[in-house]
């Protein structure tokens, strides 16, 4: 490898900065400028020679500090106890560069060129010349990664998950801190299935097209959920299925349906491989949520933790939802003044009607459980009806015959092709009764999107009033989750109605999970936490998100009352599984610990330093290195924050913006472009081809008429 890709170049950046002005002509070759001392006791020493090499050009500290981080592992691995896995490191080095010429060869071969051309792409993406160059980069690879593992042992994962790591808090020399985890991740463990939509058009918002298959199984897959009975959705069924086996069956994200629709845990920074609409409907249910359990009684934790306070803040002003300026985040008993009161008693009513849909402000949607009843029908699904009864395709002349106008894509649209998270409630539509919004002729002005309560709907077992959400009746799982309906997705393998149900909030540090009702979590205090720890299947969040599997010791465990020690329900086991599915949800909570702060690296160096780790020699070489690295590393982490804040504000701002567009997009306009066809056109499109002379529904196809295409 080239010399200047090792060396640090720092000599010069001093100098830009007057720090060695009085002392470059100090002969400093021979001196040692830093001493690392590892885990063991084994003190390790860097000249300047080692640290500055033989060589400067102009730095950045961001350089500077890289550069060090090499060195300094690197010198490890060469001396004291690094030396007895430098054999294997290497070896491994060694195979990752065989790897890459056996890669050179096959591209040769599938793209028709010669082995030296695609190895110098190779090389060239590897930011290396030669092979040489190449085995130092990747044995740099495999001793960074044996490093930093080396480093994290349990007892220091655990203590970043917690947040009770100090050297990683705020401080005045290295800037901003981390509160660990679980406090800047805000991890939630969810669930979800997927009805994929690969029909509908992508980006049409009005008059969308899906499938006979895609109809029915939407529908069906909601009367599951319901509980209810497939060729019978008002009644309930003998046994009703749970979410998870619904999700096993019948989701088509295939990979969390092998694990009864259970996904990765989602965390802030991780959240990117999440359709927008499936993020920020955890987050938008969690708005509710932590503005209504902020009694201490009820949730302490909540009390005193904000959900994402900057993002959810612009997301309520963008949205009219309304939050007071003030500190109210946190403590919503700091608002003195009665203008401030004022404020807060207005943001809590447009968050009380933001699940109802009624009311100013109100932006998670209702959909009305009759709409997917009306889907799951087949003579709605197959644009069927009955003569004498034969089944008949519709095969007259309505607009052309035009699919826009089927009734199960004029109820998919109304109802589904929205991008706003929403809830089922247990309404019918006019669709199911056409006397609803007294619909004949040309009356077709009235939209009644929520529907009427109906008594037999609200009798199935999935659905149950939820105190969140003002006691409204909505459809939940057997567990008692409020279950999340989104139209998620533009293209892609995501396209299509997601359902999601929160299985772990990061609001509730501390629940019971109740065996005898399919395991259903309840929140608890802290006072009774610590009174059943020992002896009931309760946890806090972090033992919900423990790092070890039950085989180990450390694995949280209770003891019954038959003095039986059990093991509690956590991310690792909570789906009985083999016992190399523990594993592997044990090894991802790891990795996302590891990872979960992109300074993690500035965090172990300050580590290593303020532990006596790392000791910068007392001289003017060694003073100034460290300066300029602390000095890296404070404007480094603050601009992360400040980084990290805009991002998922404008991601925030875009997915507020596409919705904007798709309101618009949605309503009715003089040119009878992109727009809603009236669910008085499905009802006709029935009554009008089954006599299509009757004056009551053949007057809204002719020309002109309310369901004319114009």
């Amino acid at each position: 490898m080239k010399k200047s890709k090792l060396t640090l170049g720092l000599v010069t950046s001093l100098l830009s900065i007057g720090a060695l002005a009085a002392c470059n002509e100090v002969t400093y070759a021979d001196g040692v400028v830093l001493e690392y001392t590892d885990a063991q006791g084994k003190q390790v020493q860097f000249t300047a020679e080692e640290l500055f090499g033989e060589q400067y050009s102009s730095s950045v500290a961001s350089t500077d500090f890289d550069s060090i981080y090499e060195v300094l592992i690197r010198k490890y691995y060469q001396s004291g106890n690094g030396q007895q896995a430098l054999a294997t490191l290497k070896g491994q080095a060694e195979k990752d560069v065989q790897d890459i010429k056996d890669q050179a060869y096959k591209n040769a071969n599938s793209n028709g060129t010669t082995y030296a051309e695609e190895f110098s792409k190779l090389l060239s993406s590897n930011n290396v010349e030669n092979v040489q160059e190449l085995y130092e980069a990747k044995l740099y690879e495999r001793e960074k990664k044996r490093f930093e593992d080396d480093f994290q042992t349990d007892e220091k994962i655990e203590s970043m998950r917690d947040g009770t790591v100090e050297e990683f808090k705020k401080s005045d020399v290295y800037g901003a801190g981390s509160d660990g985890y679980l406090v800047e991740q805000m991890p939630y463990t969810i669930s979800h299935i997927l009805v994929k939509l690969g029909s509908a058009t992508n980006g049409e918002h009005a008059q969308a097209t899906i499938s006979e298959s895609e109809s029915r199984k939407l529908g069906q897959v909601i009367e599951l959920l319901a509980g209810a009975k497939l060729d019978d959705p008002a009644t309930a069924s003998a046994t009703r299925t749970t979410f998870g086996m619904i999700a096993k069956q019948n989701s088509e994200d295939t990979g969390s349906a092998e694990k009864y629709g259970q996904l990765d845990v989602m965390d802030r920074d991780q959240a990117d491989s999440f359709i927008n609409e499936f993020k920020f409907g955890i987050y938008a249910y969690e708005a509710i949520y932590n503005q209504i359990n902020t009694d201490e009684t009820k949730n302490a934790y909540a009390a005193k933790k904000t959900l994402h306070a900057n993002s959810q803040k612009e997301y309520a002003l963008t949205s009219k939802i309304k939050f007071s300026e003030d500190a109210t985040y946190t403590d919503r008993s700091l608002a003195q003044t009665a203008e401030e009161k004022a404020e807060l008693a207005e943001g809590e009513h447009y968050l009380k009607n933001y699940f109802t849909g009624t009311g100013a402000g109100a932006n998670i949607r209702t959909i009305p459980y009759g709409a997917a009843v009306a889907l799951a029908k087949e003579d709605v699904a197959k644009n069927e009806f009955k003569v004498d009864g034969t089944d008949k395709l519709m095969s007259w002349d309505v607009n052309g015959n035009s699919a826009t106008f089927y009734p199960r894509n004029i109820l998919f649209n109304k109802y589904f092709n929205d991008h706003k998270v929403a809830v089922i409630v247990p309404n019918e539509i006019p669709y199911n009764d056409s006397t609803i919004d007294n619909i004949s002729g040309d009356n077709y002005t009235t939209e009644n999107f929520a529907g009427v309560a109906k008594a037999e709907y609200e009798a199935l077992p999935g659905f149950q009033e939820v105190e969140a959400l003002g006691g409204q009746k909505v459809l939940t799982t057997e567990k008692g989750q409020v279950i999340l309906v989104v139209r998620g997705g533009s293209s892609g393998s995501y396209e299509g109605i997601h359902f999601m149900v929160i299985d772990r909030s990061a609001l509730e540090q501390y629940v019971r999970i109740d065996a005898t009702k399919q395991y259903s979590s309840t929140m608890i205090t802290e006072t009774e936490y610590n009174e059943k720890k020992n002896s009931d299947n309760v946890n806090s969040l972090s033992e919900f998100y423990t790092i070890h599997t039950p085989k180990e010791a450390a694995f949280p465990t209770y003891t019954d009352s038959e003095s039986n020690i059990k093991e509690k329900t956590t991310y690792v086991n909570q789906l009985h599984a083999p016992d190399n599915t523990y594993s592997a949800n044990a090894k991802t909570l790891r990795d996302k610990i590891k990872g979960y702060n992109s300074n993690k690296d500035t965090f172990m160096f300050q580590q290593l330093v303020e532990r006596g780790n790392i000791n910068f020699k007392s001289n003017a070489i060694a003073t100034s290195a460290k300066n300029l690295i602390e000095s890296w590393i404070r404007s480094k982490r603050d601009k992360s924050v400040i980084d990290a804040s805009e991002s998922f504000d404008k991601t925030w701002a875009t997915y507020i913006e596409y919705l904007t567009a798709q309101d618009q997009a949605r309503e009715r306009n003089a040119e009878g472009t992109q727009r809603l066809i009236s669910e008085t056109c499905a009802i006709g499109y029935n009554k009008a081809s089954s006599n299509k002379d009757s004056a009551t529904w053949a007057d809204i196809w002719k020309n002109g008429g309310a369901c004319y295409a114009k």
